[in-house]
């Protein structure tokens, strides 16, 4: 089962996770009392959703150098007559994307042994991550 909901297109900056998390880093590291195990169970969701901007990132940036064009050639619209309806992935360049997500997503979590799928989020060893 993957519970990494991984996005289509957009990362999208979350910076009210982003801010609680760097937050509540702060104040665990100021009190000298960081139980990782702790950490990663309390804040899971909030970190997975980190690891997921930065694969998102990642991937995008792979797109980019792999073909050499503006990133608006990978794109097309939801609905070309609503310019606000929002955009999507061509079909020749969604697979190669979600690829290049998939891989990413699992690098960083390996990095920093985390795993959703466990109950405490971190993984039983740095090859097992779950992705």
């Amino acid at each position: 089962m993957n519970t990494r909901n991984k996005p289509d297109l957009h990362c999208g900056h979350r910076p009210d996770v982003r801010r609680n998390t760097i937050t509540q880093t702060k104040n665990i590291l100021i009190n000298e009392n960081m139980n990782l195990h702790e950490y990663y169970r309390t804040h899971k969701d909030a970190i997975n959703a980190s690891i997921m901007e930065i694969a998102c990132d990642l991937a995008v940036g792979r797109l980019l150098s792999t073909h050499d064009t503006p990133f608006e050639t990978f794109v097309e619209a939801d609905d070309p007559d609503d310019p606000d309806s929002g955009t999507h992935y061509k079909e020749e360049f969604q697979k190669e994307y979600d690829t290049y997500y998939d891989e990413e997503y699992a690098r960083v979590a390996k990095l920093m042994r985390f795993d959703h799928c466990q109950d405490d989020g971190v993984a039983a060893s740095s090859e097992d991550t779950n992705v």
